[in-house]
């Protein structure tokens, strides 16, 4: 959580390379997890990845973000109407300004 903290913090004041970073490491850190503590952690990493998606969209990596954004609305499910909504909300932006 705290890596998710710190790269929103990062994509306030800071280069977007940075945060993306940050994402990255929370993710990392998920994986290593017992799978009880993955499923109660499932809606930070599916944050990191939503965020990972942003930041991409920002650097204008579209298809990669595309694909991002993807990534969590299959893993998703039913478990979070919040992050789905950002991710359709981010393919929203990039289908809109292509």
């Amino acid at each position: 959580m705290l890596w998710v903290m710190y790269a929103s913090a990062l994509s306030i004041t800071g280069p977007l390379t940075n945060v993306e970073e940050k994402l990255q490491g929370a993710e990392a850190a998920l994986q290593n997890l017992e799978p009880d503590a993955k499923s109660r952690n499932l809606i930070v990493n599916l944050s990191a990845r939503g965020g990972l998606g942003q930041i991409q969209e920002a650097e204008t990596e579209l298809h990669v973000a595309v694909e991002t954004y993807r990534d969590v609305l299959n893993l998703v499910g039913n478990s979070s109407q919040a992050v789905a909504g950002e991710a359709h909300l981010g393919l929203a932006r990039i289908h809109y300004h292509r």
